[in-house]
């Protein structure tokens, strides 16, 4: 009975230790940001004799009709609209 005892009193203290913990990580984050959630940068993939392969980010990008797809791609792309 004492060993039960024993164990639900480190239990507890370990629950309680680790919820203070948390809650002074919660208090010590830095002010939430949503600027840092626009990312407008690139980036850039370079190949393994330092030459740029791609360059991935919100910046580039075009807008196209769909009379400008090749056929093939296009019904690769949309086929699952049933078009």
């Amino acid at each position: 009975m004492k060993i039960i005892r024993y164990g639900l009193y480190v239990a507890s203290v370990a629950i309680i230790s680790i919820f203070l913990l948390c809650v002074f990580w919660i208090y010590q984050a830095p002010a939430f940001d949503s600027k840092i959630l626009d990312n407008n940068s690139r980036t850039v993939v370079y190949d393994t004799n330092n030459n740029e392969v791609a360059k991935l980010g919100n910046q580039i990008g075009e807008n196209l009709e769909t009379a400008d797809i090749p056929q093939k791609n296009a019904r690769c792309y949309l086929g699952n609209r049933g078009q």
